[in-house]
């Protein structure tokens, strides 16, 4: 009797593990997804070879019949199961299914799959986008390529060696990776020394809770920079109801703002800036971009001059808190310089390290911020008086209106393009309105109860502000307590500037300014510096903080118009943000959003029409208001803001619907080919 061939015969394509590999990891240029679609055909014709021989070789030992052939035929059926071989058996040798994978002579990058089906929308004479032109230099590619260590650890850099089927094998082949391999465990939704980068963070790091949003923006408002809004209202004559509500209506409205870009955020791991492409287009959303990267330059500025301004300011009676305010109020002001370099420097390292540093410095000084609050409420209570809260004269209701965008433009509209920075670490399954709950909890609930006990205690005694509202609270808190309040704002000053750097070097990048963030938080940090140097030293009339609102105002403008257009686009949306389209002309958003663009650009007109800011150089606003009915209410009011943002606000649901069903229908079927193409090969997520 000839011998029977117990073994099966050697398969020759790679297996599903290797081959998803393959595919996940291939090159985003047009050699690469040339490359990608060469192996699929390839590997397709090979299963076909191999499914054959087996067929053949499982047909032959059918046909001998004897108790070892079918032996032979069970064992191999159980090793592809990954079951242990039947014994006793006769064969002396086990069958072995050894996957023998073609080598690969270079290697892969992300998102094959997408780049693969996005490539049919390319015309032939249209080349892809190579992906330095998409993501910046070659430093940037580099961090892609580490993120993609981090997510498949055994890369194609070298040809594939051959892999046993058992898992037994997979296991054993993963605890043979070296530490340095093996991906770090995620402990929490941001991770350490994080670089800026407009890829989505990946399903592995994206590991947070949607309660997080509540921890992530603690630092901004439970802190006592609500104390600040509180003194300014308490500036105006206006009575105490009328402050509350305007207070609350402003902060409740930057609060949604700021909650509907996290949603944004949480659904497609991308910053702000880079989703707003989808709204306004690729290219198009360079125009509206600037401008908010030019709000994010000015934050960091006031942020820096207000800290200069609280540790110098001589408001402070050196008699009531001794000898250390003398020194923080002398002309030289050497103690607010040395403690505004500190917060500086601080602030620069945690954001670049941002991640997971960032986040706990969020928490932990968020936490700070309350206790300090729950500690001058219970020492402060007391003070109270209803009588005279009752007996402040009640003002003009258009004050506290202008007032209340005032507030909005500063709070709202500076913070509204970083929604989704904070929240791309959220799982995607995360309950959207969970986020923006918590995210609301957050942003609106802490700093109106901090707020309203603020206008609260300043209208019932005989509080008043000069220049320095934390400088004016010494003689209503005491020396202990004030010192205490003077170090907690210390802290959040530190994590408010840091955030802002965070988003800031996010927005940079997102138009193409390709600074890593080791070298851009420094050179922010010197100019934040020398900006607040010189509004020390101008604090007259016509001094930095006196035209701080007319800058606000002329910036909340274009802010305004983008905000609304953004915040209306993503409410409209109910699937997740197609990324490669976000970098891409071609793809689903398009080069231009005309409608959106031109919308935008109409409301910036018609806002800057209609609001007057105070600073000489803004002297062309305002050509709108004499063709009003009633031009002092323009002037006053500065409503052009909130017309710019109601305008970017019907714009999408207006003329943007139909166009998002449809990208949205073109996602989902993209999405529904990705999954038929991992079931041809047996593909498991």
């Amino acid at each position: 009797m000839d011998s029977i061939p117990f073994n099966p015969p050697a398969p020759q394509a790679m297996s599903d593990a290797d081959l998803q590999e393959a595919l996940g990891s291939a090159r985003a240029d047009q050699e690469g997804i040339e490359a990608a679609m060469w192996l699929l055909d390839t590997q397709s014709a090979l299963r076909e070879e191999d499914k054959l021989a087996f067929q053949n070789w499982r047909a032959h030992l059918e046909s001998i019949g004897t108790p070892e052939a079918l032996a032979a035929i069970e064992n191999v059926l159980r090793a592809r199961q990954g079951l242990p071989p039947l014994e006793p058996t006769p064969i002396e040798e086990q069958p072995e299914l050894v996957d023998q994978a073609p080598s690969i002579d270079e290697p892969f990058d992300l998102d094959a799959f997408e780049l693969l089906l996005a490539a049919e929308r390319a015309s032939a004479e249209q080349p892809m986008a190579s992906i330095d032109d998409v993501y910046g230099a070659e430093e940037e590619f580099t961090a892609l390529e580490e993120a993609a260590q981090a997510r498949l650890p055994d890369t194609f850099a070298e040809p594939v060696p051959a892999v046993a089927v058992s898992s037994s094998s997979v296991v054993q082949r993963v605890a043979e990776m070296s530490p340095e391999s093996k991906p770090a465990p995620i402990l929490e939704p941001l991770s350490f020394d994080e670089s800026a980068s407009l890829g989505s963070t990946p399903k592995s790091a994206r590991t947070g809770r949607a309660s997080f949003q509540f921890w992530a923006w603690l630092a901004l408002t439970g802190s006592v920079l609500p104390f600040g809004a509180a003194a300014y209202l308490n500036s105006l004559e206006i009575s105490f109801a009328q402050s509350s509500i305007s207070l609350v209506l402003a902060v409740f409205v930057s609060a949604a703002v700021i909650a509907i870009g996290a949603l944004a955020g949480k659904r497609s791991g991308l910053p702000t800036l880079l989703l707003s492409r989808a709204a306004f287009g690729v290219l198009g959303n360079y125009f509206p971009a600037t401008f908010l990267l030019a709000a994010r330059v000015f934050t960091l500025l006031c942020i820096g001059a207000f800290a200069m301004f609280t540790f110098s300011n001589s408001a402070v009676e050196p008699a009531t808190l001794g000898s250390l305010v003398d020194l923080a109020a002398s002309p030289l002001g050497l103690f607010g310089l040395l403690a505004t370099i500190a917060i500086l420097i601080a602030a620069v390292a945690l954001a670049i390290f941002g991640g997971h540093v960032l986040f706990t410095a969020q928490k932990y000084v968020g936490a700070l911020g309350v206790l300090v609050f729950l500690v001058i409420f219970a020492t402060n209570v007391s003070s109270i008086s209803t009588e005279a809260l009752a007996s402040l004269p009640e003002g003009s209701w258009l004050d506290a209106f202008s007032a209340a965008i005032i507030i909005f433009s500063v709070f709202g509209l500076t913070w509204a393009g970083t929604g989704a920075d904070f929240a791309r670490k959220l799982p995607v399954n995360a309950l959207g309105i969970k986020v923006v709950a918590w995210g609301f909890l957050s942003l609106a609930v802490v700093p109106s109860v901090i707020g309203v006990f603020a206008l609260a205690l300043f209208g019932s005694t005989d509080f008043s502000v000069s220049s320095n509202f934390v400088a004016a609270m010494a003689t209503q808190l005491g020396p202990i307590l004030y010192w205490i309040v003077l170090t907690s704002l210390a802290a959040s000053l530190v994590v408010v500037l840091a955030m802002s750097l965070y988003s800031t070097s996010l927005t940079a990048h997102s138009i193409n300014i390709k600074i890593r963030p080791i070298i851009l938080q420094p050179l922010l940090g010197l100019v934040v510096l020398a900006a607040a140097v010189l509004a020390s030293l101008h604090l007259g009339s016509e001094g930095f903080w006196f035209n701080f609102a007319g800058y606000s105002l002329t910036l909340a403008v274009p802010i305004g118009a983008w905000a609304g257009v953004f915040v209306s686009d993503v409410l409209i949306r109910r699937i997740a943000y197609h990324e490669v389209s976000l970098t891409r002309s071609y793809g689903f958003y398009k080069p231009f959003n005309w409608i959106n663009l031109g919308g935008w650009l109409v409301a910036v007109i018609i806002g800057f029409g209609l609001i007057q800011a105070s600073p000489q150089e803004f002297f062309w606003q305002g050509y709108l208001v004499d063709l009003s009915a009633n031009p002092g209410f323009w002037v006053a009011s500065s409503f052009g803001v909130v017309i710019a943002f109601a305008i970017g606000l019907l714009l999408p649901v207006v003329a943007g619907i139909p166009r998002i069903k449809k990208q949205e229908a073109e996602v989902l079927s993209i999405e529904a080919r990705r999954n038929d193409l991992k079931d041809i090969f047996g593909f498991a997520e």
